[in-house]
């Protein structure tokens, strides 16, 4: 079971519209902003996005992660409790600070079955984990 702290690590993303303090635009990657994340050497993180499985989409990494600062621990979907159908929910990505440092974590929002489309969605995160 996460941590509360994990939790609030997870709630507490702060979006940076333009600016990035970590040296980062997500240029690269076609992200036109980065959200930024604090977390502690040690510990679980969560980053929560929207997303609505009923339609095909979801949200995989577009890239490794650096695994010398993170390490993926699991993914999970959570259904909205609207009593609709096709309501969607959000998809709640786990993983574990390792060590101080900065490191980014790239998402695209795709259908796994459609080859040479475009992603409908992309998000980047800059994670600065600090020591324990």
């Amino acid at each position: 079971m996460l941590k509360k702290r994990a939790i609030i690590v997870g709630i507490t993303a702060v979006f940076i519209l333009g600016v990035n303090f970590f040296g980062f635009a997500g240029e690269e990657k076609g992200v036109r902003h980065s959200i930024a994340i604090s977390a502690k050497a040690g510990e679980e993180f969560v980053i929560t996005l929207e997303s609505n499985m009923t339609t095909g989409y979801q949200w995989q990494l577009a890239g490794d992660v650096d695994e010398r600062f993170v390490i993926l621990k699991g993914s999970r979907y959570i259904v909205k409790e609207t009593g609709l159908v096709g309501s969607g929910g959000k998809e709640e990505w786990i993983f574990k600070a390792l060590r101080p440092g900065t490191t980014e974590i790239y998402f695209k929002y795709v259908r796994s079955w459609e080859n040479n489309v475009p992603p409908a969605d992309k998000k980047s995160f800059v994670v600065k984990i600090e020591k324990e």
